[in-house]
């Protein structure tokens, strides 16, 4: 797979090679840990906005990993705000936490309906929380919003049923990544290595291949 990591730091001429060397997409990852107290931190940061405006410039489509989940003060909901905020909400999340900071212990993925606890870096399968019933069925929602904006046939469906099949969002979702329209969410943890098998997992499933990637823009 070409996708490569992006993680923030120093931007230069070297993120710039590395964006260029990736043939069907980046991943840029952001942290999600914000401390309320500090305005400084109510923006993306730096690096991540640069990385993203990289990717646009070549065509790519992206992949967000908002990680140190299970660090002290994280906030997925906030952070991925802040990245709506950045990205004129096109970002929208493929899988959900359940707990975060020392609590950090599983995570949904959406489509599927399928909660997964963690086992070191292992996932085994669970009942998905019920006080995350909500937030999943909008995040679904979502998803599927999302997907008819990626394909027209899609939409047309979409606005009469307001119902996708799993498959039709898919397909829907992965015509939007391609076209650098839709950039999916994921939580995890780098350091623990949490969530990082799913990311795996929805990277393969979700991403698109070279020849569905538009390429630079003119």
């Amino acid at each position: 797979c070409g996708k490569q990591h992006l993680a923030t730091g120093r931007v230069g001429l070297e993120a710039r090679r590395r964006v260029d060397n990736v043939p069907d997409g980046g991943e840029v990852v952001h942290s999600g840990v914000s401390d309320v107290a500090d305005e400084r931190l109510a923006e993306v940061e730096p690096d991540t906005d640069r990385m993203a405006e990289i990717l646009d410039e070549q065509g790519k489509p992206r992949f967000i990993a908002i990680t140190m989940m299970d660090k002290e003060q994280a906030d997925f909901d906030k952070v991925l705000g802040q990245v709506n905020k950045a990205m004129h909400n096109r970002a929208v999340p493929i899988a959900y936490p359940f707990g975060s900071g020392p609590n950090f212990r599983g995570v949904v993925d959406i489509l599927d309906g399928k909660a997964y606890e963690f086992s070191g870096k292992d996932l085994k399968e669970t009942a998905i929380p019920a006080d995350l019933a909500g937030a999943i069925e909008d995040a679904k929602n979502k998803l599927m919003e999302q997907a008819a904006e990626g394909d027209d046939e899609l939409l047309e469906k979409y606005l009469e049923t307001l119902e996708l099949s799993h498959d039709e969002t898919l397909r829907g979702l992965r015509s939007g990544i391609a076209k650098g329209t839709t950039f999916p969410v994921i939580p995890v943890s780098a350091d623990s290595g949490k969530g990082v098998s799913l990311l795996t997992k929805l990277l393969a499933e979700y991403g698109p291949s070279p020849l569905d990637v538009a390429g630079p823009k003119k």
